[in-house]
């Protein structure tokens, strides 16, 4: 995420660990959320899969968990930061489907959903 935010010309550079914090902090807090509404774990798994073909980022990027997501790390970027709208969903428009699939890369080619939820302390 870090240098994803870093090769943005259009955050301020006094901002950018700050939009790099927040979007992971969004993304924790998203995810207990969803585990302690009752959290279905195939939905996870499927967001997290590590098939990589367009039908399956399609897929992933439509699904209710995924627009939430997006919708709440945005908030957090207008309403935390001050960032401008547009800009707050350029920026997780470009970042949030590769934060995807490097978390599926590294947690779903073993099935490791676990793991993940264990480094968010779930």
């Amino acid at each position: 995420i870090d240098q994803s935010v870093e090769n943005r010309n259009d955050i301020p550079d006094h901002q950018k660990s700050s939009v790099s914090n927040t979007i992971v902090n969004s993304l924790e807090q998203n995810l207990k959320e969803e585990a302690g509404s009752g959290l279905d774990l195939s939905k996870l798994m499927s967001l997290f899969s590590n098939n990589n073909t367009t039908t399956t980022t399609n897929s992933n990027t439509n699904s209710g968990f995924y627009q939430k997501m997006q919708s709440s790390i945005v908030s957090a970027l207008t309403g935390k930061l001050g960032l401008n709208p547009t800009i707050a969903n350029s920026i997780v428009a470009s970042i949030l489907p590769g934060l995807i699939t490097t978390l599926a890369n590294k947690f779903g080619a073993n099935n490791m959903v676990g793991n993940l939820l264990g480094k968010i302390g779930l």
